[in-house]
C-alpha cells in the first residue's frame, strides 16, 4: 500500500496512514438496511472517459432487469458531452453538484459507481458513499482497495471490463442479502473516515513528534 511504499522509498522518514476524510452528520442512519434488489445506481465525479464512463453507458445495456437506473452527475470534461447519454434508454447525466448537494444526492440512490482506469488515492466519492450509507463498485486501481474491501463495503473489479462491472451491478440486483450486508459494511466503513477523528490523530502525530524532538535551545 502507500505507507509501504512511502516507507521503503522514504526509510529515513517517519511515514503514518493519513485518510482523505469528510465530517460525519450530526444524525446516523442505525435502521437495519433493507434486504432488496439493487436499481438506483449513480455516478458523482468528472465525467470523462477515463472515470469509466463509457463503461457504465456499455455495462447498463447488458443489465437484465429492465427498472435499474443509472444516473451520473459531475462536470463534463475532456470532450465528453450530454450527447454520448442521449442514446441510452438507462443512463441519465442530471448535471453537476455543488458540494454540499453531494451526499444528500447519493442517498437517494442505491449503489454508487465508480469504475475509473486512472491511478487513484483516495477518492472523495467512495467516502461520501459511505458516508451516505451506500456501498459502491469501484476498480482496483491505485490505492482505492484500501478503502473499499470486497464485499464487505463494496466490490472491487478490473478498470475497462465493461462486462464485469455489468455483472456486479446484476449481482446486487439479484442478491438482495449481498446488498444488503454491502450497506451495512459501507456505513461502518462510515466511521472510519471521519475529519474528526482524523483531526486527531493529526494533531496527536504532531504532538508525538514534537516529543521526539524535545526542547529547543
Amino acid at each position: 500500500n502507500l505507507v509501504d511504499y512511502f516507507s521503503s522509498t522514504f526509510s529515513f522518514a517517519r511515514c503514518e496512514w493519513y485518510s482523505n476524510s469528510r465530517q460525519l452528520p450530526d444524525t446516523v442512519d442505525l435502521e437495519p438496511a433493507a434486504a432488496r434488489p439493487a436499481r438506483r445506481f449513480v455516478f458523482a465525479g468528472h465525467v470523462k472517459a477515463d472515470k469509466g464512463l463509457r463503461e457504465i453507458l456499455a455495462a447498463a445495456e447488458k443489465i437484465p432487469d429492465p427498472e435499474c437506473r443509472i444516473d451520473v452527475y459531475g462536470d463534463l470534461l475532456d470532450g465528453f458531452s450530454e450527447r454520448e447519454f442521449e442514446r441510452s434508454a438507462r443512463v441519465s447525466y442530471c448535471g453537476a453538484l455543488k458540494s454540499e448537494q453531494v451526499i444528500p444526492t447519493l442517498r437517494r440512490y442505491d449503489v454508487v459507481l465508480l469504475p475509473t482506469h486512472l491511478r487513484e488515492g483516495y477518492p472523495g466519492t467512495l467516502i461520501e458513499a459511505y458516508i451516505a450509507g451506500l456501498p459502491v463498485i469501484a476498480t482496483r486501481c491505485g490505492a482505492i482497495p484500501e478503502i473499499v474491501e470486497h464485499r464487505v463495503s463494496g466490490l472491487l473489479i478490473e478498470p475497462q471490463d465493461a462486462d464485469e462491472l455489468a455483472r456486479a451491478m446484476t449481482e446486487l440486483n439479484e442478491d438482495p442479502e449481498l446488498f444488503r450486508r454491502l450497506t451495512e459494511g459501507a456505513r461502518t466503513f462510515a466511521q472510519k473516515f471521519s475529519s474528526e477523528t482524523w483531526t486527531e490523530k493529526f494533531v496527536e502525530i504532531c504532538r508525538q513528534v514534537v516529543a521526539e524532538r524535545g526542547p529547543r535551545a
